[in-house]
């Protein structure tokens, strides 16, 4: 069943050892098939509510007390921005990566940080390039070092400037190599002083030419606490040298 299980802030009153549902016409065959092996397994009763479409999403948005509603996806899109906003990040994390994919970007617009944080990356993942582009700066923020990495190349490329302004050092170390080099030279020319420095070697290495030509000056490097001159006896010690300093550097970019 194409579904998604919604809770009631506020529970009816009802006898201890039963959950009030309340379903959709559209899977009244299914539910009833599952209700009884429920009500078996959980030891609980089960009291039904059905009804129409537009039955359910307005007793929902009125406030109707319920434990649990079913509703399908094409429900869940129907819901005003006022429910949306009201899914827990348990709820949030129940929803199929498609039910999410079919939120408008007005309703995922209304999303809190809490709910933009609960997303798994299939959700993120499934999500259209309008709809990353109509995310808030602020949820932007919100989105976790994580989800960042998990961004599709496509949708890093749909960030607004404005976006990417705001990522964290934490955010920009979490792009993948690939995903910088795509990014447009007015993508990369809005990048903050903080966030180049913050950028590895490796990225830094992945952007084009071009790119780094928009980027502008990179911070200017501390003077050294101490120098020292080091000289390969060979080109097998050369070789080894030269890896060792790399992977300094991206420990220590200072």
């Amino acid at each position: 069943i194409a579904a998604v299980f919604l809770s009631s802030g506020s529970a009816p009153a009802q006898e201890p050892g039963t959950i009030r549902v309340i379903c959709s016409n559209v899977i009244k065959g299914a539910v009833d098939k599952l209700v009884p092996q429920f009500e078996r397994t959980s030891g609980k009763r089960v009291v039904l509510k059905m009804g129409a479409s537009a039955e359910l999403k307005t007793a929902i948005e009125k406030g109707e007390s319920f434990d649990l509603a079913l509703l399908t996806t094409t429900q869940l899109v129907s819901l005003s921005t006022t429910s949306i906003a009201a899914l827990t990040a348990t709820q949030i994390k129940g929803l199929a990566d498609t039910q999410v994919a079919g939120l408008t970007a007005t309703q995922l617009s209304n999303f809190t940080s809490t709910q933009i944080a609960a997303l798994e990356t299939t959700d993120l993942q499934a999500l259209t390039t309008t709809t990353i582009a109509a995310l808030s700066t602020t949820q932007v923020k919100g989105l976790t070092a994580t989800q960042i990495g998990d961004l599709t190349a496509t949708q890093v490329q749909s960030l607004a400037d404005t976006q990417i302004a705001v990522l964290t050092n934490t955010q920009i170390k979490a792009l993948e190599a690939t995903d910088l080099a795509n990014l447009t030279t007015t993508q990369l020319g809005g990048l903050t002083g903080e966030q180049i420095g913050a950028l590895s070697t490796a990225q830094v290495q992945a952007i084009s030419a071009s790119g780094i030509a928009q980027i502008g000056d990179f911070p200017a490097a501390e003077p050294p606490v101490f120098a020292l001159a080091l000289s390969a006896r060979n080109r097998n010690d050369e070789v080894k040298l030269s890896g060792a300093l790399h992977r300094i550097v991206e420990e220590d970019p200072s």
